[in-house]
């Protein structure tokens, strides 16, 4: 099983490498992926594997592009897995990774 470790002392290096002219969209993005997870755990729940990897591929995508490359991580992570507990773990930690994005965010 795979299990990523994300902390609140874990550095948040992307945000100081987001590009100036992208910050007014970071929250928006934010916002998005948190609805985006409500989606991903209701999938969890209907065991709708390829729609986990659907929205996992789309993340993996787009994160980079919002120079937020640890949610990009997540989204391969979750586009590549298979096994449900390793699916819910990976949603804890990305839940744990947008709160500390927004946190952050909020604070510039």
């Amino acid at each position: 099983m795979l299990i990523l470790i994300f902390t609140r002392s874990t550095p948040i290096s992307s945000l100081k490498n987001i590009p100036e002219e992208l910050l007014p969209l970071i929250p928006g993005y934010l916002e998005n992926r948190s609805k985006e997870l409500l989606e991903l755990r209701s999938l969890v729940s209907s065991n709708d594997l390829e729609g986990i990897k659907k929205i996992g591929h789309k993340l993996a995508g787009n994160a980079g592009s919002y120079g937020l490359p640890e949610l990009g991580a997540i989204g391969a992570k979750l586009e590549e897995s298979v096994i449900m507990d390793n699916i819910n773990s990976l949603l804890n930690e990305y839940e744990s990774l947008l709160k500390n994005y927004q946190e952050d965010i909020s604070k510039l």
